[in-house]
């Protein structure tokens, strides 16, 4: 049934998202105060060995997400994303494997997220977006070019730790565009401060497949685990390492990635 997930473009947005939660009792499930920015650049290396084959999928991907508070409560979100992913192709003509790569953009989203509740060191939010056609990898499990326009709706709850320590936890349900079936998908955050300019991050990103006809889609899921560091760079700004690997999988890809990151608040 269920299968675990590949290098969705989603897990990278889950990266990106839990990079500038980290600036102090700023996680998901708060919003931004009215007027405030955040803006978080990443580049991350991600090597895949594809659930249905030997083939090797390779990704490189800058991308650059934003937040923007349009009231107290209501804060406006965006990711563009550019891809350079080089695969293994059998070639009819070559009779013998070929490099092929292609770069476009890829993992392109927006939405608006809404404040519930927010009392002492609790907070909660519900979060719609939507994702965006492009030549790149826009949807888990599938091919390049595939998908977009899919629409998922997104539950967060938070609690702050400390100054800048928090725990988090994002329920979510995605409804693909172009077939007739969702996903489900649950992100887990925590952050604990090792001292005045460090911190340690763990992450987990998990996806399943919820069909509704299984005789015409294959059914995955997924289960990625994340560690970063996150250094003080001044006055709003913050730097991430991170590594994050597959730990479980179900028709999906292994993963392997590194990913560097810098996140600017204004």
């Amino acid at each position: 049934m269920a299968r675990w997930p590949t290098i969705a473009a989603a897990g990278i947005v889950a990266a990106l998202l839990a990079l500038l939660l980290s600036v102090p009792a700023r996680a998901g499930a708060w919003t931004q105060k009215r007027g405030d920015q955040i803006y978080v650049l990443t580049a991350g290396w991600h090597g895949l060995d594809p659930a249905d084959g030997p083939a090797l999928f390779k990704k490189q991907e800058i991308a650059l997400y934003a937040e923007w508070g349009l009231t107290d409560r209501i804060t406006l979100y965006g990711r563009l994303a550019r891809q350079t992913v080089t695969r293994d192709v059998w070639s009819e003509t070559e009779q013998d494997t070929v490099v092929v790569t292609q770069s476009a953009l890829g993992g392109n989203e927006a939405g608006i997220r809404v404040g519930l509740f927010q009392r002492r060191s609790w907070a909660s939010a519900i979060q719609f977006g939507t994702t965006f056609e492009s030549s790149g990898e826009n949807v888990s499990n599938a091919g390049l070019g595939q998908g977009g326009g899919d629409l998922e709706i997104r539950a967060m709850a938070g609690r702050s730790l400390s100054h800048r320590g928090f725990a988090e936890a994002q329920l979510a349900w995605r409804q693909r565009s172009l077939e007739d079936r969702g996903e489900v998908r649950l992100d887990l955050t925590a952050v604990y401060p090792v001292n005045t300019h460090l911190d340690v991050m763990a992450q987990t990103f998990s996806v399943w497949s919820m069909d509704t006809d299984p005789t015409r889609y294959r059914s995955f899921s997924g289960h990625r685990a994340q560690l970063s560091l996150l250094a003080d760079g001044g006055p709003g700004r913050l730097y991430q390492l991170g590594v994050l690997a597959t730990v479980a999988r179900d028709g999906m890809a292994d993963e392997r990635a590194l990913i560097l990151g810098i996140a600017q608040r204004f």
